[in-house]
């Protein structure tokens, strides 16, 4: 839908009047009777809303963004929570392995992701037995500051290593065993299971399908369809990935152990598609933590490729904004100088 809209308005003025003309030209479905329900998400050409920034901040003017293509998101939906992404740290162990560690957001202090991998190797988080440390996969006898943040550290991954050693010279008797639950998920990440969830479209609308992964692919498969008009609408089609096409597997949301989200996110004839499905929160936790130990355990040069281009975009419009500040602030000086004619 095309808005024309004064480049001094504010967010909120435009979500105000995106509403009303949406409502004025009798659209579907209708919207609900406050504006304040809604908010507006940086999207792609598409209308992919992007998960990597929050909404807009209503009371800013909305010349400054300088984006043309937006989107209209009820809030608290799975759409406004998109940004909320699924973190796993990689921790190495030598001669054992690597375990995923899920945090919830990067404040985490690394002394908190130590305890977890020690937790998830030993099964309690109370150990006594000799002590370890934390170092960066790629700075090694570098001890990390438990103190700080996973932020501050810019990695995901990290090598467990028993203090008064270095990952050379530790010996088999020396190794951190990993939990039997950890190796049985690890082993069997890459075994076939099949899924039944349902696939989440846009305007919420649901299909049924079979989700079957293995280590090599990811088969989307239609369940028979019942007599109803989204049919015609959301036909699904059979869908077969291959594992080295898979870029990002997050979980969205999990409002509640009945409902859970995630977004899996593959690289489809040049473009990286957003396919959202939905089913009990233990399904899909076991869903996405499944194909995130397929995605680590494989050099996949597409995921790298992905990973890469995220970044370039947050950095391009990390500075689209600074220089769009700076600008604003240098007209603000330089109108309060000015004499009146």
């Amino acid at each position: 839908m095309h808005v024309v809209v004064m480049a001094n308005a504010r967010v909120g003025d435009l979500i105000g009047l995106t509403c009303w003309q949406y409502t004025n030209e009798g659209r579907e479905p209708k919207l609900k009777n406050s504006m304040e329900t809604y908010c507006l998400h940086i999207a792609e050409d598409d209308g992919e809303v992007d998960a990597d920034f929050p909404p807009l901040d209503a009371t800013e003017p909305i010349h400054k963004f300088g984006f043309s293509t937006l989107a209209l998101v009820e809030k608290y939906t799975a759409l406004e929570q998109a940004n909320k992404q699924s973190l796993f740290v990689k921790i190495n162990v030598p001669h054992s392995g690597f375990s995923l560690i899920q945090v919830d957001n990067l404040n985490v202090s690394m002394r908190e992701i130590l305890q977890k991998s020690m937790k998830k190797r030993k099964g309690s988080s109370a150990w006594t037995g000799p002590q370890y440390r934390l170092e960066k996969q790629s700075a090694p006898n570098v001890a990390v500051d438990l103190d700080s943040s996973l932020e501050s550290q810019n990695s995901m991954e990290f090598c467990l290593v028993r203090e008064n050693s270095s990952r050379g010279n530790e010996s088999l008797e020396d190794e951190l065993p990993l939990e039997l639950a950890t190796v049985q998920v690890s082993l069997n990440s890459h075994q076939y299971k099949s899924y039944r969830v349902s696939c989440v479209h846009r305007l919420r609308i649901h299909t049924d399908v079979q989700l079957g992964i293995s280590g090599d692919k990811v088969e989307i498969d239609p369940v028979t369809p019942q007599k109803t008009t989204t049919k015609f609408l959301f036909k699904q089609k059979p869908v077969s990935i291959d594992a080295d096409l898979l870029c990002a597997c997050d979980m969205v949301e999990e409002k509640a152990p009945a409902h859970a989200m995630f977004k899996l996110v593959y690289l489809n004839n040049h473009d990286y598609k957003h396919q959202f499905f939905q089913a009990d929160a233990s399904t899909i936790n076991e869903i996405v933590l499944k194909i995130n130990y397929i995605l680590e355990s494989r050099c996949s040069a597409t995921r790298t490729a992905y990973r890469s281009a995220k970044q370039r975009k947050l950095a391009r419009r990390s500075s689209f904004t600074f220089k769009d500040r700076r600008s604003t602030g240098e007209r603000s000086s330089g109108s309060g100088g000015a004499k009146p004619s």
